[in-house]
């Protein structure tokens, strides 16, 4: 099973100007893959496999699936180079072909895998260490009845550390409709337990 934890970002959020460099950076690459560069590829591929495999483990246990959805990802990458919008990022861009996977995939039905994280420690939801095992496990059970856009949510927002307006990119929806996603799920997520604070993400 995947052990993923939700708020890996928050000590790896960047400021404005790194965030700024490293959008060049990668709009560089798009550039050298759009004249057919496999080798920025496999640069991008290893700028965005841990991510990816996170994001796709949030939702899926079956770690050779999140392989899978990682290798058609970037597959869609290569084919879709010459498309990227110049007024998207390179991030937002490259989530949202990742999300069409695996939305296509899972809620479609074309595939029996549980929408699940596999398990829920401490540091998921910035619970203290000392947090009982019943807390998890009541935190984990509200956690499983969410639906998909709820937790692609939760993890766009504490795993990726993306914005709002991002994640209206990457889902293709309102900013309204990912506030009500977000708004619910946390609602759930701090009816389960009392105490454990779940995390509460600051506005960008």
């Amino acid at each position: 099973m995947l052990d993923v934890h939700l708020p890996d970002c928050v000590a790896t959020m960047q400021s404005p100007a790194a965030k700024q460099r490293t959008e060049t950076a990668e709009r560089l690459l798009i550039a050298h893959i759009s004249t057919g560069s496999r080798a920025a590829l496999a640069r991008l591929y290893a700028l965005y496999s841990a991510r990816l495999a996170g994001f796709f483990g949030h939702l899926t246990s079956n770690a050779d699936l999140v392989q899978e959805l990682i290798g058609e990802t970037m597959l869609d990458v290569w084919r879709e180079r010459n498309n990227i919008d110049p007024d998207i990022s390179v991030p937002v861009w490259v989530m949202s072909i990742a999300y069409t996977q695996i939305r296509g995939l899972l809620v479609a039905g074309e595939s029996s895998q549980p929408l699940v994280q596999p398990s829920v420690t401490s540091a998921d939801y910035h619970c203290p260490e000392s947090t009982s095992a019943e807390t998890l496990t009541r935190l984990r059970d509200a956690v499983l009845p969410l639906s998909f856009e709820e937790k692609t949510v939760l993890y766009l927002v504490y795993g990726g550390g993306l914005s709002r307006r991002e994640i209206s990119g990457i889902m293709n929806v309102s900013s309204r409709c990912v506030d009500v996603l977000l708004t619910h799920a946390r609602f759930r997520l701090r009816a389960s337990t009392d105490d454990c604070d779940s995390a509460v993400p600051a506005e960008r």
